[in-house]
């Protein structure tokens, strides 16, 4: 009798947990107008056409750097053509200038998730009947499913499982010659343009190469993300790190690949951009601060280096 009674409980349990509303995901991306844009058209066809997000839940965030206003103009004009094809309204895409750096994701985040849940508090979105997950990429991000399945069924299935947060780990694309200047073609796929996998990210950033892919945001045994990046990678929360209570991804062997395109083109001028800008950003410095903007400097230069050895180096670390 004990036995039969836990069995039902443990049922009503897992119907409270998992909900029956569709899973809807919403991805928000960012993407570099002055450098990106070659890789904006295969972004979308995958996280559209291959994963199957919805085009009126896709949220760009497409900035430039330049002053000049005729090149800001060209720039928003092609990011704008290659949007509107892909279905994605206009509306839901965010266009502004200036520079950006990780630190500031936090703050587009949030605008972005103020305009798509106008409704959203922190202390009442896991009682929301909706089941909706968020995706946070860069334009030169693509996770791998299997052939033929959704993102959105891969989510509904690990809502069923009791998770909320789905992860991955980038594995970095580059040119069949270990060669770091090509630019991405349009007519061609990428992973006919960059066949090698290897870990440039890890082994050359010395960063890690985990990737939160998405996480629940509204439903049962969901979270409100927090985190310096805007979950980008979601492992802190208040400067602590996330309580297993709250955020629950599938085991490591289970995690999926992320393929990253970030190695091509001209990487010189872009990290030594990335590079200055951390020392110009006018911000109060106090000494977490300062720890944090001595680790950029480092890790740009470390990348200048890097490139410099591009073939030698890619060689080494293929997977």
């Amino acid at each position: 009798m004990k036995e039969v009674l836990f069995r039902v409980l443990l049922l009503l349990l897992r119907k409270n947990m998992v909900g029956g509303s569709q899973t809807e995901v919403r991805l928000f991306f960012l993407v570099g107008a002055d450098r990106h844009l070659p890789l904006l058209s295969h972004f979308l066809q995958h996280w559209i056409g291959t994963l199957g997000v919805l085009p009126q839940f896709v949220y760009p965030d497409v900035h430039t750097t330049s002053v000049d206003a005729e090149i800001q103009v060209e720039r928003f004009a092609t990011a704008r053509k290659i949007i509107n094809d892909a279905g994605v309204p206009l509306i839901n895409t965010d266009f502004w200038v200036g520079h950006f750096d990780s630190i500031s994701r936090k703050a587009r985040f949030d605008k972005h998730l103020k305009l798509a849940f106008p409704e959203l508090h922190r202390h009442n979105h896991s009682k929301s009947k909706s089941n909706v997950w968020i995706a946070l990429a860069d334009v030169d991000e693509f996770p791998q499913l299997e052939p033929g399945e959704s993102l959105a069924a891969r989510l509904n299935q690990l809502d069923k499982d009791g998770f909320n947060m789905f992860t991955g780990a980038n594995v970095d694309r580059v040119a069949a010659d270990g060669s770091l200047q090509s630019t991405p073609q349009s007519e061609i796929p990428l992973i006919q343009q960059y066949p090698l996998k290897c870990n440039m990210t890890a082994d050359c950033e010395r960063c890690k190469s985990q990737k939160v892919v998405a996480y629940k945001l509204l439903g049962p045994h969901s979270f409100y993300w927090v985190g310096k990046k805007g979950g980008h990678h979601a492992y802190k929360v208040g400067g602590s790190s996330i309580l297993k209570e709250i955020t629950r991804c599938p085991p490591l062997e289970q995690w999926i690949e992320v393929w990253h395109f970030k190695w091509w083109g001209d990487l010189q001028n872009y990290l030594e951009d990335r590079k200055d800008n951390q020392v110009k950003k006018k911000i109060f410095f106090n000494g977490p601060f300062l720890l944090y903007l001595f680790y950029r400097v480092m890790v740009c230069t470390l990348q200048l280096v890097c490139l410099k050895l591009s073939k030698q180096i890619v060689l080494t670390f293929i997977v």
